[in-house]
């Protein structure tokens, strides 16, 4: 029996569909925060975030013609969402690691420190965020879009899999896969022993 969420989520797409286009703001609102943020942690940089948020919304709305339902509309926004940010990205390569903002959310937990760190500290919490990030950089896309759909996003293995258009098995190698990566790329700089150490 579908919920009272996603009968709402039914009724606007239909309203949608039938060419009240006052509705796509509506069902959009839920999740423009959400959809937001993975495009933001997939680019990198708020300009081309926009720029693909924009291109997002445009295939949304173009693609809820055709919708059916046959997906929950969150997970196939998010999919829509997704290619448009790994588009854009394909298209803009050139940007480097240093324009990476040092704060990248899946880095994050490496950057957390009370104000009672000392400065060595936080240093070396920057500089593990900032290897993660050169981690992420370098891996094929499939990798890092499911690391960061997990770790960043919070999303469930089988959402991911809904999203990536793959089997959970695929999911769970390839999260696999990046975090090794990541391991490997700490260690060899130093980081994983000079945490451990403190």
């Amino acid at each position: 029996m579908m919920n009272a969420c996603a009968e709402r989520e039914r009724q606007l797409i239909e309203r949608i569909q039938s060419g009240r286009t006052e509705a796509f703001d509506e069902l959009l609102a839920p999740y423009f925060r959400k959809l937001f943020s993975l495009v933001l942690h997939v680019v990198k940089n708020p300009y081309d975030a926009d720029d693909a948020m924009q291109d997002a919304l445009l295939r949304i709305y173009r693609g809820l013609k055709n919708f059916r339902g046959d997906a929950d509309f969150y997970t196939w926004s998010y999919r829509v969402a997704l290619n448009s940010a790994l588009s854009l990205l394909s298209r803009r390569r050139r940007m480097s690691v240093e324009e990476s903002d040092a704060g990248h959310a899946y880095g994050d937990g490496a950057m957390h420190a009370s104000t009672n760190d000392d400065p060595e500290h936080l240093l070396a919490g920057k500089q593990m965020a900032m290897i993660v990030c050169a981690a992420l950089e370098t891996m094929r896309v499939e990798y890092k879009t499911a690391i960061i759909l997990r770790e960043v996003e919070g999303l469930s293995y089988d959402e991911i899999a809904e999203t990536m258009s793959c089997p959970v098995g695929t999911v769970k190698s390839r999260i696999s896969s990046a975090r090794v990566a990541i391991a490997q790329l700490l260690k060899r700089r130093g980081a994983v022993s000079r945490i451990e150490g403190e």
